[in-house]
């Protein structure tokens, strides 16, 4: 679980420009604090060696939101335990194809597996290549190889549980866990899934106020001056999903711009993008959802942009490509979209992990929104997913790329 905080951490750190680093007090300590812990610890001498504990108190003082990013903190695992609902399990994956562990947690016990992790990273690639095409059944035995490294072993200690909460690590933030496949079934069969990026965020995004007066905000297929670029389906899916909803918003084409998320986003328990999304993998922070521009804004809101959005928002859903994505840090971590928004404010994330097809997805995020009329988040989404499946097309490419992170409801 440090580990798994330790990106943001390091990110601010070496001085990224979110959230106040502008501070020059702030950036002495922060590079006091990143010295401070990279050099190995040796036995305390009660030499004149400031400690981070004094480092940190001061940059309370000078930046307390920067403060609260830069302190490596985890839940006592009784205090996991205690934010599970009902028969809710977490599997909780980490280490690398050498070795590799799951951990397995209940509201009453923890277990850990140790799991064979050989050429698991090559298994993901070839998983990722085949879902990319939805002519050919290519998926299937890496999926089926996929499923009986990570799930097979763990299957009796899932007996009677419905709801996963799935914490990948390195490689396997980049699969969608629903569509691992047994021979017979998917996952999505026999569990309602969400994914964290650690255990320890439950602490943050549960029973969160929400002072936000509107309902739902969308921008459907933003104006990018190239026609090839345009989204009939995403349009369409906006329109349809704000039709007859109160305290809504309606924004496309040019309305459906950069400046208007900055401006209005924060009034907004519901915010919904219908647009094109970009990942850069070298550069992460630069990744972004692409929008209208106009004189103020270049219409690309980057991760780095989001860290400096103030959301009230339950629910972020990115029904664009590949905003699920995100580069594997120091901690293991992934800073990308989902992260941006988590730190925005927002409490759960829809996104996905390749490029969507648009007209399945028009209707998959149309069935998700009438299931959050009655049901909350993880069960809407498994139920759109499942209807797209029986309904669509049962290649995973037109279903599992979307998956749900934070709270459930």
């Amino acid at each position: 679980e440090r580990a798994k905080s330790r990106a943001l951490v390091d990110m601010l750190a070496s001085k990224k420009a979110i959230g106040g680093t502008d501070n020059a007090q702030a950036n002495t300590l922060l590079a006091e604090l990143d010295e401070l812990e990279l050099t190995p610890r040796a036995p305390a001498t009660g030499g004149g060696t400031r400690g981070a504990a004094s480092i940190k108190t001061s940059l309370r003082q000078a930046a307390p939101e920067l403060s609260s990013l830069v302190t490596v903190t985890t839940l006592k695992t009784a205090d996991i335990q205690s934010r599970l609902s009902g028969n809710d399990k977490i599997v909780e994956y980490y280490g690398n194809e050498a070795s590799l562990y799951a951990f397995i947690v209940s509201k009453q016990s923890v277990q850990a597996i140790k799991l064979k992790g050989e050429k698991l990273n090559e298994l993901v690639t070839e998983f990722r290549a085949g879902l990319s095409n939805p002519d050919t059944t290519d998926y299937q035995q890496p999926s089926q190889t996929l499923y009986s490294t990570l799930i097979k072993p763990l299957e009796s200690q899932l007996k009677e549980t419905e709801s996963l909460t799935i914490i990948p690590h390195g490689s396997l933030h980049y699969i969608p866990f629903a569509a691992l496949w047994n021979g017979q079934d998917f996952l999505i069969d026999s569990y309602q899934l969400r994914v964290l990026p650690s255990a320890s965020v439950l602490e943050f995004i549960q029973d969160k106020g929400n002072n936000a007066t509107g309902d739902l905000l969308a921008f459907g297929n933003p104006d990018l001056n190239d026609s090839a670029m345009d989204l009939p389906g995403a349009e369409q899916e906006a329109i349809a999903i704000t039709t007859s909803r109160e305290n809504s918003k309606l924004l496309l084409r040019n309305q459906a711009s950069e400046s208007a998320v900055k401006a209005l986003s924060g009034g907004y328990k519901r915010l919904h993008f219908a647009t094109h999304g970009v990942f850069d993998s070298d550069e992460p922070l630069a990744s972004g959802l692409l929008l209208s521009k106009d004189q103020t804004n270049d219409g690309r809101l980057t991760v780095s942009e989001m860290y400096d959005l103030q959301l009230n928002a339950e629910l972020v859903t990115l029904s664009a490509c590949e905003t699920a994505l995100g580069k594997t840090m120091n901690g293991d971590d992934v800073v990308g979209f989902t992260r941006g928004f988590l730190y925005a404010g927002a409490n759960s994330i829809v996104s996905s992990l390749w490029s969507v097809d648009d007209d399945a997805t028009s209707q998959l995020m149309q069935g998700f929104y009438k299931e959050l009329e009655t049901h909350d988040r993880r069960t809407a989404l498994h139920t759109a997913q499942l209807n797209i499946k029986a309904n669509y097309d049962a290649h995973p490419y037109y279903w599992a790329p979307f998956q749900l992170t934070g709270a459930v409801k």
